[in-house]
């Protein structure tokens, strides 16, 4: 038994012009009981930077959309969701630059508009020797203009008003603990992801 009876969804966003698209999905309006077909590019835009910067130069009217998943389980959107990404990160128009890998419980991401494929190779020595040097006051605001691009650098300082929310969408949403078959360590879904399961220190 589930804790709303309007269900989460994921969508499909393409920008006409160029042929790039965006897999995502939708939770929040269930907390405003707002249907699915009266959110999507109604009242929801999507939280993608790159799709909003395709919206400011064409417009709203050169997108087409679409939902192609509806469950009242938000843990199963969330699954759907994501293998969908993984089943198209490699297409070049694909604007998704991350994902969860359910099957290996694992992040896979992109960093600051590098390509999945560059994540976990060496560096050479001068590369090394140039991230070494100190960087100039242009260099660093760069850098910083990049990482806000990219979701910030660290966690991100919520109102006390916008915690309450947090708190209350989680109650609403829980998703349960996984266990770390090397460690027996019991955690939430992407703490343990991330430390756990294939990273996990004790893994044989």
């Amino acid at each position: 038994m589930y804790l709303h009876t309007i269900p989460a969804y994921v969508y499909y966003i393409r920008h006409i012009p160029t042929g790039k698209f965006y897999y995502g999905a939708r939770y929040k309006h269930t907390e405003k009981n707002i249907l699915p077909e009266d959110d999507l590019w109604k009242t929801y835009f999507t939280s993608s930077k790159k799709v909003l910067e395709l919206r400011k130069k064409d417009g709203n009217d050169a997108f087409e959309y679409k939902i192609i998943y509806k469950n009242l389980n938000t843990d199963e959107c969330f699954k759907f969701e994501q293998r969908i990404i993984k089943e198209n990160k490699s297409n070049p128009l694909c604007l998704n630059a991350r994902y969860f890998d359910i099957d290996k419980n694992k992040r896979i991401f992109s960093v600051f508009g590098k390509t999945l494929s560059t994540k976990g190779k060496l560096k050479t020595e001068e590369t090394k020797s140039k991230m070494r040097k100190p960087k100039s006051v242009s260099h660093r605001q760069k850098i910083s203009e990049t990482q806000k691009l990219n979701g910030g650098n660290g966690p991100a300082k919520h109102s006390l008003e916008t915690k309450n929310k947090i708190r209350e969408s989680l109650k609403k949403n829980p998703r349960p603990n996984k266990i770390c078959p090397h460690c027996n360590k019991e955690g939430g879904y992407i703490a343990m992801a991330r430390w756990h399961f294939n990273n996990c220190k004790e893994k044989k």
